[in-house]
Parts: structure tokens; C-alpha cells; sequence
């Protein structure tokens, strides 16, 4: 290539190596903010596995604390109390009699209150399998958004590869650009040096050419010979 041509060539490519960089440069800034949201939603779905963790803990406790109950049996065991409280308060009964009702009330009411605890168990037991179940549901949501955006930083990253590699290869194409702009301009400066000299000379050499004409006119004029005109054209200079 010419002067011209690699003047150009080299432009062109510091041109394109310039496009490479904003590329990267936006590249990276795209990953960073994928980076931030991969480190939040990894702090957040850590949160949901410590939620989980909690509501397994409860969950195999009060599976230990419950026991059988029936939602049925709660309700006939309030109304033989009731029964048995009424038929207390209305009859006169003797002491022997109302000593056996009011220990069955007892039983009764014992009963009742450990039905109730374990209805209680139960319902907190579904509460927390509910809220575990949600729990799950928000976890495996946000590990999903995590495994997608990971992927996503990994393919910027490809990509950031890929124009790094094609700016050191522009680098590199450009250096070798240069050095042979840089041994055209030598090889210019080394001819335009050669020329200068053969300028002075044959500046030189018409200078003693001249002087030696001049001579021999002043020579013809001492000598009372005629001068030619290429002697006259010699005393003009």
C-alpha cells in the first residue's frame, strides 16, 4: 500500500478499534446490572430458604405435639358438658350422684380442652404447611430469575470475549500499519534527502560550469577576440 492508502488504513482502524470499546464498555455496564440483580435476588431467595428452614423446624414439632383429633368429637363432648350442667342445676340429686356428674363434667371438660389444643396444633400445623408451600413457591420463582440472569451475565461475557479479542487483533493490524507507514515516510525523508543532495550538486557542478565560461569570455576580452552570445548569456549570470 501507499502513503495514502495506509494513512487511511490506519485511521479506519483506530475508527473501528473506538466502536469496539463503546461495545464493550456497554457490554460491561449491561452485565454489571444483571451482577447487582443476581446478587439480590440470591440474597432474597436465601431469606426464603431461612423461612423454610423455620417453617420445617415448626412444622416437625407440632407433628411431635399433635394427636388425633376430631372436629366432631369437640363438638358432641360441648354438648354433653352442656347436658350434664343443665341436668346438675336442675334435679336435686344426692351427693353421691352429683359427685359422679360433676367428675364426669371434669373428664369431660378435661377432654374438651385437650381436643381444643390439638385442633389448635392442627390448625397452626396447616398454616405453617401453607406457608411453606408459598414460601416454596417464591423461592423457586426467584431461583429461576437467578439461574436465567446468570445465564444472561455469562452470554455478556462471551460476547465481551469476543470484542476484546477482535480489539487486540485491531491493535495488532494497526502496529503493523504503522510500521509500514512509519518505513514509507522513512524511505520518503531518505529520497527527498538523495534528491536535495543531487540538487546541490548539480547546482554546484553548473556553478563551476558557469564560472568556468566566464573565465574564458574574460579571457576572449583580454585577448580582443569576439564573443559569442552563449559567451554574453554566460555574463548575465
Amino acid at each position: 500500500m501507499n502513503k495514502k492508502e495506509l494513512i487511511k488504513k490506519s485511521k479506519d482502524i483506530r475508527k473501528d478499534i473506538v466502536k469496539n470499546i463503546n461495545i464493550f464498555n456497554k457490554l460491561r455496564e449491561d452485565r454489571n446490572k444483571i451482577n447487582v440483580l443476581v446478587r439480590e435476588s440470591k440474597d432474597k431467595r436465601q431469606e426464603y430458604v431461612n423461612q423454610m428452614k423455620n417453617s420445617i423446624a415448626q412444622i416437625k414439632e407440632l407433628n411431635q405435639q399433635k394427636g388425633d383429633v376430631n372436629f366432631n368429637d369437640i363438638k358432641n363432648l360441648k354438648s354433653l358438658i352442656e347436658k350434664k350442667e343443665w341436668f346438675f342445676q336442675i334435679n336435686a340429686l344426692p351427693i353421691k350422684k352429683e359427685e359422679q356428674i360433676l367428675k364426669e363434667i371434669k373428664d369431660l371438660r378435661s377432654q374438651l380442652k385437650s381436643s381444643k389444643k390439638n385442633s389448635e396444633i392442627l390448625i397452626s400445623l396447616k398454616n405453617h404447611i401453607r406457608d411453606l408451600e408459598i414460601t416454596r413457591k417464591k423461592h423457586n420463582e426467584l431461583h429461576n430469575l437467578v439461574v436465567e440472569n446468570a445465564e444472561n451475565s455469562n452470554k455478556i461475557s462471551e460476547e465481551m470475549k469476543v470484542v476484546q479479542k477482535e480489539i487486540k487483533n485491531l491493535k495488532k493490524e494497526g502496529k503493523k500499519i504503522n510500521v509500514e507507514l512509519k518505513e514509507v515516510l522513512k524511505n520518503e525523508s531518505i529520497n527527498r534527502a538523495n534528491n536535495n543532495q543531487r540538487k546541490d550538486n548539480n547546482d554546484r557542478k553548473n556553478e563551476g560550469i558557469i564560472k568556468k565560461k566566464q573565465e574564458e569570455a574574460l579571457s576572449k576580452l583580454k585577448d580582443k577576440k569576439k564573443l559569442t552570445t552563449d559567451d554574453l548569456i554566460f555574463f548575465q549570470k
